[in-house]
């Protein structure tokens, strides 16, 4: 949620969506709270998206190869490599550089969370989107820490928004230390009571 907040500070214009998006949303629902409210709010799901493609809990993934029965490693000759993985290796998948690749995401260092709206998802490599983990390794936590989030943000966004302040980073230097993706020093940003009706 911090990273969240930290973006839409430093992009107003995306905050006033997010926020108009969540008045809609009391305001159609008669102020409850419900789970297909929540999952109704597309754009919350792409901001929340984009902030994990920028911030991913875990700067990498983790795994060991176990190949197939009666097989010495996993070959890697499909992607043009000579080299075959020896069973029970560990690898590590620096899974914030995949995401914030070029090669990847279109104009990859900008904060954009219309590219996770269904016509743009082309122009993106959505298999190097691994905030979670991927395949059937991935987080089971993964529901559950989403809809936690867009719950917090949801009740912070009814009666808040965020501005940027002097002690605001032009951009976040992540602590090379953390085993979880935090900044260095925090993240600094002006609250203001502002409640949407």
């Amino acid at each position: 949620m911090p990273f969240t907040m930290y973006e839409m500070a430093r992009n107003p214009d995306l905050q006033r969506r997010f926020r108009e998006e969540v008045r809609e949303a009391f305001l159609s629902n008669d102020g409850k709270v419900t789970y297909e409210m929540i999952m109704g709010l597309k754009y919350m799901d792409n901001v929340v998206k984009e902030v994990l493609r920028h911030y991913p809990p875990l700067p990498f993934l983790d795994r060991v190869c176990t190949p197939k029965a009666g097989e010495e490693g996993y070959s890697l000759k499909a992607f043009n490599m000579n080299f075959n993985v020896p069973a029970n290796m560990p690898i590590y998948i620096p899974q914030q550089a995949i995401q914030m690749d070029p090669q990847h995401f279109k104009d990859s260092e900008t904060f954009n969370p219309d590219r996770f709206l269904p016509e743009n998802k082309h122009e993106n490599n959505m298999n190097a989107y691994m905030p979670f983990g991927i395949g059937p390794h991935n987080c089971i936590g993964e529901r559950f820490a989403m809809l936690q989030t867009k719950l917090g943000l949801l009740y912070f966004y009814r009666n808040h928004y965020v501005t940027v302040c002097d002690k605001t980073a032009e951009k976040i230097q992540l602590d090379p230390r953390a085993i979880i993706i935090q900044p260095v020093g925090g993240i600094h940003l002006n609250v203001v009571r502002d409640p949407l009706f």
